[in-house]
Parts: structure tokens; sequence; C-alpha cells
């Protein structure tokens, strides 16, 4: 199975690796067992130490307290104790006790868990490797990073046919082009209005009175040379019946 190593550092790539050997203490037997239906040996003893071996990159020097005559990229890792920093709180009808702290010992492994597109949807992760991508789930593959740009790896570069596919068609950019052209328009006119605006509060107030009383007498005139001109066309229209 693989699983990806913990104690890597942030500023280093997660290493993939494989079990390759399992070490339990002296005398320890193992008991056949149906586990959720799988069969299974259950050991008597927590396993002392797992080794594992590194399979996407090459180690260039040995981990320090490792044992002697290891085989290549091939790492011990032991059982270790962790302190966890908060306390875990407890529910009131389990104990009196508000809550407790924790001390874990475990092999520092964890599975390689694959995720798909979808999933990991409204989650961020602070590492993580990008195995496939295409055009339409790159932006929610590439913003699931604590970190940016830093916190993923490209499993393979991306290529020309990638980048030909990812780029806007025709009628897109068309569209594009025209509601910039749209926004233009609409700030431009709303510029001059907010102009027009300042300036008026800038008037004395018996100015604003006769420019807004000149605006309304231009709005009646036009108003009433839209009636004479309707009335005249219903004119000429009787004219035409009577003759």
């Amino acid at each position: 199975s693989l699983l990806r190593c913990q104690r890597s550092h942030h500023s280093e790539p997660r290493r993939a690796v494989r079990c390759c050997k399992w070490q339990f203490p002296p005398n320890t037997t193992f008991d056949d067992v149906c586990y959720h239906g799988v069969q299974a040996r259950m050991p008597s003893a927590p396993v002392e130490c797992v080794y594992v071996q590194v399979t996407n990159v090459r180690l260039k020097r040995r981990a320090p307290n490792q044992p002697v005559n290891l085989p290549v990229n091939t790492i011990c890792l032991p059982r270790v104790a962790v302190q966890v920093d908060d306390p875990v709180a407890l529910p009131a009808n389990v104990s009196h006790r508000k809550n407790i702290r924790l001390k874990l010992t475990q092999i520092p492994l964890r599975q390689a868990i694959v995720l798909t597109t979808y999933s990991i949807q409204g989650v961020q992760f602070s590492k993580y490797i990008i195995a496939e991508t295409a055009p339409k789930s790159m932006y929610v593959q590439m913003s699931r990073g604590t970190e940016g740009v830093a916190s993923f790896t490209l499993r393979r570069p991306l290529d020309k046919t990638f980048a030909k596919a990812a780029s806007p068609s025709a009628a897109l950019a068309a569209e594009m082009t025209r509601l910039q052209d749209l926004h233009k328009a609409t700030k431009s006119r709303f510029e001059k209005t907010q102009k027009i605006m300042d300036s008026d509060d800038d008037k004395p107030p018996a100015k604003r009175a006769r420019t807004s009383s000149s605006l309304e007498d231009e709005e009646s005139n036009e108003a009433t040379r839209v009636r004479d001109s309707e009335s005249d066309e219903s004119g000429s229209d009787n004219d035409m019946k009577d003759e």
C-alpha cells in the first residue's frame, strides 16, 4: 500500500512510501480474525517500527538514528509518542470531567488518500498533489491550498494541448469585449451625471431652484410639443377621411 510520510518538512515535497517490513517485539503471536468481512492477522503486541521505502524521490542522505545495512531509499520509522496540545472536551453524560489531555503513541504514517475535484470544494490543504487536471476543474484544484501555489505540486507539467484547451473561445472573447465596452459607456455616463450633480450642489439655493424650474419648464414644453404633434397627426388623419 502507498502511504505518505508525515515527518517530512513543509518546505520539502511529501514523500510517497511503500511499507516493506513490520517489526514486532519478540514472542509476538498472531490470531486470524475477520475484520469487516476481511481476513486479517491480529498481533498480541503493538508494532515497534515499520520499514518503508520512498518511491517518488531519491534520498540524498540517511536519516539520523537509523539501523545499519538498510536498503537504498529505506527508512525505519519507530513508534513515537505525541502529546495533543489542546484538551479534548467530553460530553456531560459521559464523564464528570469537562476535558482530558491525550498522549498518542503511533507510527508517523498517513494514508495517501485520493480525492475527487467535486469532493474537495470548500476544503483547504497545506500540502497536496494534483494528479490529473482539466481546464474546467483547474481553478477548484489550484485554489484549495492555504499557501497559494506553494501548497500544491503538479504530477505532470502542463503542455501546449492543455493551454490551447484552457484559452477562451472566439465567442467568449467577443462577449467579453462587448461587456467591457458597455462598462466603459456606463461609467462615462455616470461620471458626467455625477459632475452635474456636484456642480448643482455648489450653486446657491436660489440658482438651484431656478435651474430645477427651468428643467421642469423644458420637460413641460417638450410634453406640450409632443401633444401638439399628436393632435396635428390626428387632424391630418381626419382630413384624409373626409376627403
